[in-house]
């Protein structure tokens, strides 16, 4: 029986292999592959790019939206700062500094 079972073996190992293709075919389907890889790589990078751009974007209008805020805003000028340790929490949260540009765009070019 076993040499029998060598014979099963070889001849299993023979039904396994697979058919082999033309070199050019092989290289074709290469190639193909190969393009389909740079498309997507291509597609992949325009779309960070797009992504990235609206990002600045993104960024851009907050800050403008935000120095919008400060120009229509109440402004009130804190001439003594020692004031500000009695206020609650919460209202000393709130205090912002405003930009040079726009506090002396507000007050002093009014006038």
């Amino acid at each position: 029986m076993a040499k029998n079972q060598k014979e099963n073996k070889s001849n299993e190992a023979k039904l396994r292999k697979t058919v082999h293709e033309d070199f050019k075919l092989r290289k074709e389907k290469y190639n193909e592959m190969k393009e389909l890889r740079n498309m997507l790589k291509k597609r992949r990078e325009e779309k960070l790019k797009l992504i990235h751009r609206q990002r600045i974007q993104i960024a851009e209008n907050r800050k403008r939206k935000e120095e919008n805020e400060l120009k229509a805003g109440n402004i009130e000028i804190i001439k003594n700062p020692e004031k500000m340790k009695k206020w609650k929490v919460k209202a000393r949260r709130l205090i912002r500094k405003v930009p040079k540009d726009i506090f002396y765009g507000k007050y002093f070019n009014e006038k």
